[in-house]
């Protein structure tokens, strides 16, 4: 089962951070509401495994998908794509200006 947010197909859900790639990449942190999945957090980042380790171990029930992606341009033009999709929040106290879904009733492909 992968998750479709736009137009870009993501991983299977990832529950745990032994199952997360040491790659570069879009993720997308999800929350499970009943039978559908709603966006938290979409970004870019150089090492999935080590920039969302802390995220999995503090979050109860984290749900991480992400979408493998070496080339940091293409990283950034797919990321521009989905936030026009979404009106996020770019929360400023983070230390990569997370994104944070405001619409909370998005729900994503499955």
């Amino acid at each position: 089962m992968c998750i479709v947010i736009g137009r870009h197909e993501f991983s299977d859900p990832v529950l745990d951070k032994v199952q997360l790639p040491y790659v570069a990449g879009l993720y997308a942190l999800l929350h499970r509401d009943s039978e559908d999945y709603l966006l938290i957090e979409i970004n870019q980042c150089e090492n999935l495994r080590e920039l969302l380790t802390p995220s999995i171990e503090s979050t109860s029930n984290p749900i991480v998908v992400f979408l493998e992606c070496e080339s940091l341009a293409e990283r950034k033009r797919f990321l521009d794509e989905l936030l026009k999709e979404f009106e996020f929040d770019e929360v400023e106290s983070m230390p990569s200006k997370k994104r944070t879904e405001l619409n909370t009733g998005i729900a994503l492909k499955v």
